[in-house]
């Protein structure tokens, strides 16, 4: 079963995300690719922060590097990151990530627009709806879900 979301009740989610953390002081967003930049770029306009985008899949398992990762910040001068995704299922992109970082010196806190509370490992410090296991189609997904009479399949 799929579930669509608008891009009205996407921004009311987003705005949820910014209300939570309105008193936090971010030096950076930590936008995961490929979903976690949509809403990376909202919440780093709503506070003037700058956005880093972060590839997970740089990352084994456990959060170590597959490669050498040069970070454009440093956790000298860069202390505190919110690190984002638009969903948060079995937890484990999050989970590397958070441990990557936090690794590295940084301060980190995370969230998502979604979580699947059902089988998730990593529970991010705020989310905004449980899928309750459906899978969701983002409103930047629909071209994907278009036949090719141009219907929607919703």
């Amino acid at each position: 079963m799929k579930t669509y979301i608008s891009w009205s009740k996407y921004i009311k989610a987003l705005n949820k995300i910014v209300e939570y953390f309105k008193d936090e002081k971010f030096d950076v967003i930590v936008g995961l690719t490929r979903g976690g930049l949509i809403p990376a770029v909202y919440v780093s306009h709503a506070w003037n922060v700058p956005i880093m985008p972060f590839n997970p899949h740089s990352l084994h398992a456990d959060g170590t590097p597959r490669e050498n990762i040069i970070l454009p910040i440093s956790s000298s001068v860069v202390r505190k990151v919110l690190i984002i995704d638009d969903l948060s299922d079995t937890g484990k992109t999050l989970s590397k990530c958070f441990e990557f970082f936090t690794n590295k010196g940084f301060v980190c806190s995370t969230t998502s627009v979604y979580i699947n509370e059902d089988i998730t490992e990593f529970k991010p410090d705020f989310t905004v709806f449980n899928s309750n296991n459906k899978w969701i189609v983002f409103p930047y997904e629909f071209y994907e879900n278009i036949d090719k009479k141009g219907k929607d399949e919703k």
